[in-house]
């Protein structure tokens, strides 16, 4: 029986530990279609420190990053009519998530990652 519990016990911390190695630590948007076609990428939590968000292309786009802190939120928005890339620097709070939207505002598909490390 004590061993049983012990086991037990194991597992429940090999679980619990599992779950922290599996954090997302990034997420990427891919956005086609049509102008005007907005995407996000998946929420991630922050890490008490700076993170970027950095996107990529051809044509203009704009769009924001969108930060969930218990209850409140904000939003960091950002445009670049001619295009390019463009790397934000972010401080990145552990008790909140963040997500990157973006939006094609001309003819060219536009590529968007968010990590909360730099």
């Amino acid at each position: 029986m004590k061993k049983l519990k012990i086991i037990g016990l194991t597992l429940l911390i090999l679980m619990m530990t599992t779950t922290t190695v599996f954090a997302t630590n990034y997420s990427s948007v891919y956005v086609t279609g049509y102008t005007g076609t907005t995407d996000a990428t998946m929420a991630i939590t922050g890490q008490n420190q700076y993170g970027i968000a950095t996107i990529n292309a051809s044509g203009a786009f704009s769009g924001f990053i969108f930060e969930y802190c218990k209850g409140s939120q904000k939003q960091y928005k950002y445009n670049e009519p001619d295009g390019g890339t463009k790397t934000i620097r972010y401080y990145m709070s552990s008790s909140c998530t963040y997500q990157l939207y973006v939006t094609k505002d001309g003819d060219f598909p536009v590529n968007g990652e968010i990590k909360n490390y730099e």
